[in-house]
């Protein structure tokens, strides 16, 4: 049976436009997961540009905190070169902008809710918007305490990628999926981030 391609809206967001675009090809997500400001600023933006060029569907960078409880040793490590760079969240900002001059690649945040929140909510999403962000994974903000965020992500143009874990039952993985847009990050092992032999479960 001749398979028929899904028509892609013009109001889809970037990150779901290229998902759709995928699975009609048949093709699975190449998304890398690089640092902003590490080595330095400039290596951050050249890593990306290379990416870009090699064929990323999406990129998703971390903006360096000082305590990434999600991360292993290796994201930990490049956190603390950035934020000893004097990397913070508006260069970040700055740092995409720079980006968006040349690339249209769909970029994602990693950030942990607390940068938001001292940010200010509201602020970080527009801000984000302006520079070029496409989604946001909040790592630590949980689906129940996402409802106090959700009218800023609703008024910009970012995705909300909610996070489903290894221990999540039946019942949140379908809340988790009706809040999510973009797509769901599926956390495939247990524990922190990091190389493994083999997944979890």
């Amino acid at each position: 049976m001749e398979k028929k391609n899904i028509e892609v809206s013009n109001n889809l967001s970037p990150i779901s436009r290229t998902f759709i675009e995928l699975k009609q090809k048949g093709h699975k997500a190449f998304i890398p997961f690089i640092t902003c400001g590490f080595p330095d600023m400039e290596g951050f933006i050249h890593t990306f540009e290379v990416l870009d060029r090699c064929g990323s569907d999406i990129i998703e960078i971390g903006i360096p905190f000082s305590d990434p409880l999600s991360d292993g040793p290796v994201i930990q490590k490049t956190s603390k070169i950035a934020i000893n760079n004097g990397i913070n969240t508006d260069s970040v900002f700055e740092a995409v902008s720079r980006i968006r001059l040349k690339s249209t690649c769909p970029i994602v945040l990693l950030v942990y809710y607390n940068m938001v929140y001292a940010y200010g909510v509201e602020r970080f999403l527009n801000d984000a918007d302006r520079a070029g962000v496409n989604g946001l994974i909040i790592p630590d903000l949980p689906l129940e305490e996402f409802g106090a965020c959700s009218e800023y992500f609703n008024s910009s143009g970012i995705d909300n990628i909610m996070i489903a874990s290894l221990t999540s039952d039946i019942l949140r993985l379908c809340d988790i999926g009706r809040t999510s847009r973009g797509f769901v990050y599926c956390v495939s092992l247990k524990g922190v981030t990091g190389t493994r032999e083999g997944l979890s479960g």
